[in-house]
This record gives structure tokens, C-alpha cells and sequence, in this order.
């Protein structure tokens, strides 16, 4: 996903996230999601990698804090970056507020349209 259409959901506009993840930037919110659309295996190492050029700490800070973790193949190598089960909370946590925040924003635009008709 990209920033714009994160914001278009209102995961970047939104201030319901926890204190306790305050520390998370809009791009490790939006690569929590890509991983947790991602499914039980994440992402395979050359896409995450793809990732890391552009924000190098990434992976590093969401397994810092132990929301992801890379996992490895029958050899041992890494070879796939997932969600761990405590990342899976937090990123269904932010689809939730995410969701909200979107219904609400529509809400609010259609009460602006139905005042705009009133006064018309």
C-alpha cells in the first residue's frame, strides 16, 4: 500500500494509535499492513531487502520491538521477514482504527454535503 491510499483509510491522519506506539513512522505502519496482508510467511527476503534500501532500519526497529521477525528455510538461511504474533495484534490494530477513522471521515462529509444542500 502506499502512503496515499493509507491516508485515503486514515491510518496516517488518525490519533486513536496507543501511546505505546507513538514511536512507529507511517512507513513502518504501512509495512506492518503489507506484511500482515502478506500472510503466515511475510515477505521473501528479496522483497524486503527492496524495502530496506529505501528505509534501512525497518526491519530492525519492528524486530526491536518484536513485532516481526525474519524467519529461515530448511538450511537455516534467512529467508522470509513475518509478522510475529504480537505484530499481528498491533497491525490488525491499526486496520481496526484505520477503519474507523475512514467511517468516520465519511460521516463528516456527508453531513457537510447534506448542510451545504440545506443552505444552498
Amino acid at each position: 500500500m502506499e502512503n496515499v491510499e493509507l491516508d485515503n483509510l486514515g491510518i496516517l491522519r488518525q490519533t486513536k494509535v496507543p501511546h505505546e506506539l507513538d514511536w512507529m513512522t507511517d512507513d513502518e505502519k504501512r509495512f506492518m499492513l503489507v506484511l500482515l496482508d502478506a500472510g503466515e510467511f511475510g515477505l521473501l527476503k528479496r522483497q524486503v531487502l527492496k524495502e530496506l534500501k529505501t528505509q534501512p532500519d525497518l526491519a530492525m526497529r519492528l524486530s526491536a520491538h518484536g513485532l516481526a521477525d525474519w524467519g529461515t528455510d530448511r538450511h537455516g538461511k534467512e529467508s522470509f521477514f513475518a509478522l510475529s504474533n504480537k505484530g499481528e495484534e498491533v497491525a490488525g490494530m491499526l486496520l481496526r482504527i484505520a477503519r474507523n477513522a475512514s467511517h468516520a471521515s465519511i460521516r463528516e462529509l456527508k453531513a457537510q454535503d447534506a448542510a451545504e444542500v440545506h443552505n444552498g
